[in-house]
């Protein structure tokens, strides 16, 4: 078993890496899965659908073989607290049902239909795809995995080092449920800095699926770049969320419950992934100051670390916690905080903001009016992801207005900010739409 390196503790987890592989094995690898290929040509969508969501009821059955294995290893290689990944398992298996995925087909490409090669507009799906995991949300590579199947494409997905652990544990349950489908896709490993095994991995898909930042996403696309005819690339970049509290969320009796649920949206995933909310923006003409608003925050922030307990930040972390607290502090703004680097909230009052700090660094920004805020929004430019709401009851054509012309992709409840439906376009873009090309059928 090859184990993985924690880079926050300089130690070894227990969380097992999948097949590890050189360039050869990754060729090898796509040869197997091609033979798997055709015994699925005469199976319908309809057909798939149920074997998908099997595998994962199977995944996540209180009693079953793969959950207490996903649960242990998720802690192992990421560090976030069991709880925090049970309600965070608990979120995206209540969304994985047949009803969403026909929603999501539906919107994406019309309905199973095309998907079938049948009717006037029909699928032609890669010959492979190739789906890059990062260390980032595990739901993720469920995702887009379930994209790639439902397109009959067959998937080799490269884990990460830092997250191996849920995409295989769904292959296996698939294999239960369904053998020929499972046996379309693989998980495996090779190291990052295998630039010969990159290769041998883009050799062959017509499709290739990145998560990652910016530098990562970049080595992926030059060496896609090298091929004469280069894979579609869809690319899940470094993205960031904020949350916009109105005057109706800014009152005695409410305030409480939103600063708690702004605080367990920021706390599921220690601020990993790019749904987590990192700034708050708050509107002046609130009933209670921002400085009880940011009260509030830190006690809630207080209660979440004992039910989820922190992530310990490595020392890179730390210091810039330390560093932004004080910037903070010597510009104005208050800051609420224990003595260590676990979590902070902060009261910040300059323009332009500071950048988002990792880890549970909640930074609160008080906006005069709809102008100032939409400058704020604006200025993240194409790297806001999700803006999450709450207060804004029966103003929508304000809020319209001001999101407009920002790079943000959803707008939703601020309850909902880690909660994504499965319909939903992907950082603007519907990713199985993004997979399959169209023929038309024009035959009677």
């Amino acid at each position: 078993m090859t184990m993985l390196h924690d880079p926050t503790t300089g130690s070894v987890t227990g969380a097992p890496l999948p097949t590890v592989l050189d360039a050869d094995g990754v060729a090898a690898q796509w040869r197997q899965l091609s033979e798997e290929r055709a015994a699925l040509d005469h199976r319908l969508a309809a057909d798939l659908l149920p074997a998908l969501v099997g595998a994962m009821r199977r995944l996540t059955a209180p009693n079953g073989p793969y959950r207490a294995r996903l649960l242990d290893g998720l802690g192992r290689a990421t560090g976030w607290a069991p709880g925090a990944i049970e309600e965070g398992l608990a979120r995206f298996a209540r969304g994985y049902t047949e009803n969403a995925l026909r929603a999501a087909i539906v919107r994406a490409v019309g309905g199973l239909e095309p998907l079938d090669r049948r009717g006037p507009r029909r699928a032609v799906a890669p010959r492979g795809t190739l789906l890059v995991l990062s260390a980032t949300i595990p739901w993720a590579g469920i995702e887009s995995l379930t994209w790639a199947l439902l397109a009959r494409s067959t998937c080799l997905v490269r884990v990460s080092a830092g997250e191996p652990v849920t995409v295989p544990l769904f292959l296996e349950a698939l294999a239960e449920e369904y053998p020929p489908l499972a046996r379309t896709a693989a998980a495996v490993y090779w190291p990052s800095d295998d630039v010969s095994a990159h290769r041998a991995a883009l050799a062959h898909p017509e499709a290739v699926v990145v998560y990652g930042d910016d530098a990562t996403i970049n080595v992926w696309r030059s060496l896609a770049g090298e091929r004469a005819r280069p894979p579609r690339l869809i690319e899940h970049g470094h993205r960031m969320s904020v949350a916009l509290v109105g005057r109706g969320s800014l009152a005695p009796g409410v305030a409480d419950p939103v600063a708690d649920a702004l605080v367990r949206e920021a706390a599921l995933y220690d601020r990993a992934g790019c749904l987590s909310p990192t700034v708050a923006y708050l509107e002046a003409s609130g009933a209670i100051r921002p400085e009880d608003f940011a009260e509030r925050c830190a006690r809630a922030q207080a209660r979440w670390a004992e039910r989820w307990p922190v992530r310990r930040p490595d020392d890179a972390q730390a210091s810039l916690t330390h560093q932004q607290r004080g910037a903070c502090e010597m510009s104005g703004g208050q800051v609420w905080a224990p003595p260590d680097a676990t979590w902070t909230v902060a009261l910040d009052r300059r323009n332009p903001p500071p950048l988002p700090v990792p880890g549970r660094f909640l930074w609160l920004h008080q906006y005069a009016d709809f102008e100032d805020l939409h400058r704020r929004l604006a200025a993240w430019g194409d790297g806001l992801s999700t803006i999450g709401v709450s207060g804004w009851k029966a103003r929508d054509a304000e809020l319209a207005t001001i999101v407009t012309g920002t790079g943000a992709t959803r707008v939703c409840p601020l309850t909902a900010m880690q909660d994504p439906p499965l319909d939903r376009y992907h950082d603007g873009r519907a990713e199985l739409a993004d997979l399959i090309a169209i023929r038309d059928w024009e035959l009677a």
